[in-house]
């Protein structure tokens, strides 16, 4: 299991004492439509988190055409269910801390969501896509640790940090070299290959020619297969043991 940073060193014996209410959040992407409320499940949420916002001379604008419909319906909901927060997205871009005051930001919300994936998706060369740590050889020199202290260092608490870990992986065929992919040109595979986790699991693991692999220095598994025909990195996150 890929464990995640400990940035802070809680009381346990505290913890168990204090009552802990569950935090359920709903991702909603309606890219350029309007979102439908009557398929969110508004009663069984405590966050919707609305994607994406953008970032534009220095200030967070909206990302797609219908944000302000949809900011509308949103609110129309909350009304309904008046216990429902509203979270917007904004993308983590490498100027995005040095255009945002997250120190006074953080002393306004209760928690700061991180995404720390998608570090690579179809990138022309092989990488992890939720690495723990740095490795040597990535030129974008992305990693959760790396963001996390980023917003440490930016003013945020420790505390308010919530680490975002995917349950899907990404994938590239043809790589080239001697290597067993990581950092290595690729391309997108031709042929459909499953990287949710809950079929990935089952079906590529140790399986078909797919081995399961372990990068010691950016602590992260991926899987490979040495076969040609078949050649494929995808690095996965495990959200389980």
């Amino acid at each position: 299991m890929a464990l995640l940073p400990a940035v802070v060193a809680p009381n346990w014996q505290t913890l168990a004492q204090t009552p802990v209410k569950p935090v359920i959040i709903a991702y909603v992407f309606p890219r350029n439509e309007l979102i439908v409320p009557s398929e969110i499940a508004a009663d069984k949420l405590t966050h919707i988190n609305y994607a994406f916002a953008d970032v534009k001379d220095g200030r967070i604008v909206e990302g797609f055409a219908r944000d302000t419909e949809n900011f509308k319906l949103l609110a129309n909901l909350r009304r309904q269910h008046p216990h429902l927060r509203i979270l917007i997205s904004v993308g983590g871009w490498p100027d995005f801390i040095a255009q945002t005051e997250m120190d006074k930001i953080q002393t306004l919300v209760d928690f700061v969501n991180l995404m720390t994936y998608d570090f690579r998706t179809s990138d022309p060369i092989a990488g992890h896509h939720a690495n723990l740590y740095l490795h040597p050889a990535d030129a974008k020199k992305r990693s959760v640790d790396s963001a996390v202290r980023e917003f440490i260092a930016a003013g945020v608490p420790p505390a308010k940090i919530v680490v975002g870990v995917p349950f899907y992986g990404r994938a590239w065929a043809g790589i080239e070299g001697e290597g067993t992919g990581p950092y290595q040109p690729g391309s997108r595979p031709t042929a459909r290959i499953e990287t949710n986790y809950g079929p990935l699991s089952a079906t590529l693991i140790d399986r078909g020619g797919f081995v399961r692999m372990w990068d010691s220095q950016a602590q992260a598994p991926y899987l490979w297969n040495k076969e040609p025909a078949l050649s494929s990195r995808t690095t996965i996150r495990n959200p389980c043991a």
